[in-house]
């Protein structure tokens, strides 16, 4: 299956990291969360085809575990659904698990060096 890889791009003193189109079986290119104790949050949308999804995050890079949202849940997901975030990980990047016929965007919102300045 395919690597996914992210556009990124800045919105305000936001940057929107995405990974569009992506199918179960899929591998993702983690982004490097270059501030750290970032607020963010992410959007998960598309055709779920029965997947379901997650963010995951590691401080080194290899092992990856599911992120938990504000409240302590985990950011895991079978339809449409947005989170908030606090993370202090190095490196995030979404998984699925389960499903066909999928194809599901991923959209994580973090501040930038700006906005904490």
């Amino acid at each position: 299956m395919p690597n996914i890889s992210f556009t990124s791009t800045r919105t305000f003193d936001r940057r929107v990291i995405t990974w569009a189109a992506a199918a179960t079986g899929d591998t993702f290119t983690p982004f490097v969360m270059d501030v750290p104790g970032s607020v963010a949050a992410v959007q998960i949308d598309g055709t779920f085809g029965g997947a379901t999804a997650t963010l995951q995050g590691s401080v080194d890079g290899t092992t990856y575990f599911t992120l938990n949202d504000v409240a302590g849940d985990p950011v895991s997901a079978t339809s449409a659904a947005l989170f908030e975030l606090s993370t202090a990980v190095l490196y995030v990047r979404p998984a699925l698990a389960a499903g066909t016929g999928n194809a599901l965007n991923f959209r994580l919102v973090v501040r930038t060096q700006d906005s904490i300045c």
